[in-house]
């Protein structure tokens, strides 16, 4: 029953932040032409087992549970239904336990299946990497980003097909590595992408729409600003290191702290 738009501040937002270190080191591994990651192997192996033709595109890529609102197969059937789409990049998918799967994840990978029976040729333009821990989803995206090796070109981009996301941390993941997104319109992601300067905005329950946005981001992603963009908005709002200092500022508010170093108290201004 409070009205926080009236009478004093009452109240601090303190935005989610993400570990940017972790991007960097990836982008470092990515460069170095003498490593060789096991995600990054398993990559070049599955694009290897494409027909000759799809070596080297740009990947679009999306990370998330295997889940219906995460809308994996929906995705993967605007992939199927839109040919100029499919013919311009792999699409890459980071989640789910393939081998063991929950209910839920077993539902959903039943429908991905179903469209690439129904779908000739379909399985030989997505690549499902399963489950992997953070390092391996930060070198996939530095791939998309940079390229890798003969398998993986340059300047792809990063999707979320969710029906809505509350606030989309792996969204801006792959825009601190760079990568123009495409983001429900439905949810947080509304408050910090640009739409048609960092990514997309769309209904991603429509699969023309969706795919409409894949697009458009593949065409930002080529734009050599870009990455510059959306690694900016990441370091000025999204980092672990804003999110501590801004939680520093709250605790000595509200333990009686009388001072205030001159940095936590402007963070608490911006956040009030």
């Amino acid at each position: 029953g409070v009205d926080l738009a009236v009478g004093r501040p009452r109240h601090t937002v303190v935005a989610e932040g993400i570990d940017t270190a972790r991007i960097d080191d990836a982008a470092t591994t990515v460069a170095d032409a003498h490593a060789s990651p096991t995600v990054l192997e398993d990559l070049h192996s599955a694009i290897g087992r494409m027909p000759s033709e799809r070596h080297g595109l740009p990947l679009i890529v999306s990370v998330g549970r295997m889940h219906e609102h995460k809308g994996m197969a929906r995705l993967v059937e605007a992939f199927a239904l839109h040919r100029e789409l499919a013919e311009r990049a792999n699409l890459v998918i980071v989640g789910g336990a393939l081998d063991e799967p929950s209910a839920q994840e077993a539902a959903e990978l039943a429908r991905v299946r179903r469209l690439f029976d129904e779908y000739p040729g379909l399985r030989e333009r997505v690549v499902l990497l399963g489950r992997r821990p953070h390092e391996d989803v930060a070198l996939v995206l530095a791939a998309a980003r940079s390229g890798w090796r003969s398998s993986v070109g340059p300047a792809g981009s990063y999707v979320c097909a969710s029906a809505k996301e509350e606030f989309g941390l792996a969204i801006l993941e792959a825009m601190a590595a760079g990568l123009p997104v495409t983001a429900p319109v439905q949810g947080g992601p509304a408050t910090y992408v640009d739409h048609g300067r960092t990514g997309t905005l769309v209904d991603t329950t429509d699969h023309f729409e969706l795919a409409a946005g894949v697009q458009a981001a593949l065409d930002l992603s080529v734009d050599q600003s870009v990455p510059g963009r959306t690694r900016a908005l990441v370091d000025e709002r999204y980092t672990l290191q804003r999110m501590a200092r801004t939680l520093t500022a709250v605790y000595r508010v509200t333990t009686g702290a009388s001072t205030l170093g001159a940095e936590v108290a402007g963070d608490l201004e911006d956040a009030a």
